[in-house]
């Protein structure tokens, strides 16, 4: 039980993390153009579309960037806020619009791929598994269950995403 509350925990800790930072950079407003271009990424973003998150707090922000590239860090998987439990909610308003849009975000994640784990200020940011400070990897990807337990038996914490149906499983580098 102990073990199922601790990876439940440490999943939404990843998403809170994250959600805090996104806050904090939607509420302020920017009169910097690399700021605002990357805003416009994000709020053109597609399901399927990946993006990486950057900065901190107030300056955080998104860029677009080809899912196949190793380094981008999030998939968008809806636009219309159905968020999974663990999945991030990343909401933005346009410059000058009241519309808000909503993307779910998760990893851009398969097997073997590393991550430096997100922070109250810092979002996370996939990387190269050696020297680059990578303090998780995926285990195992799964986008058919989303079974906590059928995670390998080193997985330190687990996102079991019910809304996808998918399953991805984390342990120490």
């Amino acid at each position: 039980m102990l073990r199922a509350l601790t990876k439940s925990v440490a999943g939404r800790a990843i998403g809170l993390a994250v959600v805090a930072v996104l806050l904090a950079a939607c509420s302020g407003s920017s009169d910097d153009d690399k700021q605002a271009g990357q805003n416009d990424a994000a709020e053109a973003a597609e399901v399927g579309d990946c993006l990486n998150l950057s900065g901190v707090a107030v300056n955080a922000g998104s860029e677009a960037i080809s899912c196949d590239d190793p380094t981008a860090t999030y998939v968008v998987t809806a636009t219309d806020g159905t968020c999974d439990e663990y999945e991030v909610e990343y909401s933005i308003s346009a410059a000058g619009e009241s519309k808000e849009v909503a993307a779910c975000l998760t990893y851009n994640a398969k097997v073997g791929d590393c991550f430096v784990d997100s922070t109250l200020a810092t979002p996370a940011k996939k990387v190269a598994c050696q020297g680059e400070g990578a303090d998780i990897k995926v285990l195992a990807f799964d986008d058919n269950s989303s079974k906590a337990k059928e995670c390998p038996k080193k997985t330190t914490f687990s996102l079991p995403n019910k809304t996808r149906n998918q399953l991805l499983c984390f342990g120490k580098v």
